[in-house]
């Protein structure tokens, strides 16, 4: 199941690993080479795959498992690499077996006969398979190259060629998923979804996500914020929209500066705490006399008074910088405010005009008094609004300046059907499909002549 949350560049990457593992690694030993690479490992109605070509299938197989692993331990998902050899040899030949059948099933119904439209859809996604290789092949290779333009593109390929990658094989994998598609789509074209189907799915659904925001009240405001599909609202969520005005950037980095300068004074300030405070155990000064323990003490205090002005100076400087920077937009968030509160005022175009939080939702953020996650200088007024369409004052904040309205209610229960029926109905759907696929496939598969020979790749 953990293969299927990498991501396509982890695929990519670990493609290309296998490929070149391939060159060096899990050489079987043969002792009639000749012979021996004749041997049928596969054959399905009579179509054989021989030792050479089936032991090429293997080492990519077990190359990418264990490039797939070592994928896996640099993300810490899991500890020690153990790929099972056998376990791969056995799903490598059922694989190459299963192959067999859908291709020439394929084949059977016609369904490799590619129409000009669908020849050039392989071509563009091979090629852009291949690009993405050769890109890869840059990163592990060429990683300081001061090769450029055609010399470049001259050098990845040809160390391509040297790794066995070539573009016709990539455009062979792209006619096999082209004819896997009209399969599937031939197997699958009967497939329906029910009304009643729909509505099962979406009760449970429902009850799902009642039972979570039960015990976790913010997670529905997480989702919702998200983008995330929700199917249920909890009592006492509201939306709000906001016109952020914001901090100027040059002012932002020079408080962040200035902020990152005082850390340290901060954290000399709290060793010279320490050090006073430590020196009133009584322990510590049992071997002192009263005037040695007394100038030691005043050193301590001159050090923490010596701390405390720097920190006090800088923390100054923040303050004064941070002032200017709320003063300078003031103005702006007045203006936005006064706008809002006007007559008429449409609070969208109002939006429009001078948020600058592009990443508000359309209908605002759902909030409710026990949400956390969002400056308070966002939340305080945003609950404290008592009637839609209400407008908060400039509330300066982590960012700047919230002028917050209460945009609408969300009503607790079950969201509408209709809002989220299609995604319902397409993920229905595709669940549906592959399980028809799958078992359209095991029923060719069965009827089929399959011979598997995987003690041969043990001689």
């Amino acid at each position: 199941m953990m293969k299927k949350a990498v991501s396509r560049k982890i695929l990519m990457v670990s493609l290309l690993m296998a490929i070149v593992l391939t060159l060096s690694a899990c050489n079987l030993i043969v002792k009639d080479p000749e012979v021996d690479s004749r041997q049928v490992i596969v054959s399905v109605n009579g179509e054989e795959v021989l030792k050479d070509r089936f032991t090429q299938y293997y080492n990519n197989a077990y190359n990418q498992e264990y490039a797939m692993q070592q994928l896996y331990q640099q993300y810490g998902m899991v500890q020690q690499i153990s790929v099972d050899a056998d376990a791969v040899l056995e799903d490598t030949a059922a694989a190459v077996a299963r192959d067999l059948v859908m291709r020439q099933k394929g084949r059977e119904l016609g369904l490799d006969a590619f129409t000009p439209e669908e020849v050039a859809e392989i071509q563009a996604a091979a090629n852009t398979q291949y690009e993405d290789l050769l890109e890869q092949i840059r990163g592990q290779y060429f990683p300081e190259t001061e090769l450029v333009d055609e010399k470049l593109d001259t050098a990845l390929r040809d160390k391509a060629d040297e790794l066995n990658i070539k573009l016709e094989d990539v455009v062979e994998t792209e006619q096999n998923n082209k004819l896997y598609e009209k399969l599937r789509k031939y197997t699958t074209e009967d497939v329906a979804i029910s009304d009643e189907e729909i509505q099962a799915d979406f009760d449970q659904k429902v009850e799902s996500a009642k039972a979570s925001y039960e015990s976790d009240l913010s997670a529905y405001g997480n989702a919702v914020n998200s983008g995330q599909t929700v199917y249920y609202a909890p009592a006492g969520y509201r939306f709000i929209k906001q016109i952020l005005v914001k901090l100027n950037q040059e002012d932002q980095d020079a408080i962040s500066a200035l902020k990152a300068e005082l850390t340290p004074l901060q954290e000399a300030l709290d060793v010279a705490q320490a050090a006073v405070d430590a020196f009133g155990a009584e322990d510590a000064q049992e071997n002192m006399d009263a005037e040695a323990r007394a100038a030691d003490l005043l050193d301590l205090e001159n050090a923490l008074k010596e701390a405390q002005a720097n920190h006090d100076a800088k923390n100054a400087e923040v303050t004064a910088r941070e002032a200017a920077a709320y003063a300078a937009i003031l103005p702006r968030a007045n203006e936005a405010y006064a706008k809002a509160v006007a007559e008429d005022a449409d609070f969208d175009v109002l939006i429009d005009e001078y948020n600058d939080d592009e990443a508000q939702p359309e209908l605002g953020y759902a909030v409710s008094a026990d949400f956390t996650g969002f400056d308070e200088a966002f939340m305080e007024p945003a609950m404290a609004l008592e009637n839609v369409g209400d407008v908060a004052e400039p509330s300066q904040g982590v960012y700047g300046y919230y002028i917050v309205q209460y945009a609408a209610d969300i009503p607790e229960g079950p969201v509408a059907l209709g809002s989220v029926r299609q995604g319902i109905h397409d993920s229905l759907l595709t669940t549906k499909e592959n399980a028809a696929f799958t078992e359209t496939g095991d029923q060719w598969v069965a009827e089929a002549d399959v011979k598997i020979y995987t003690d041969r790749m043990k001689d």
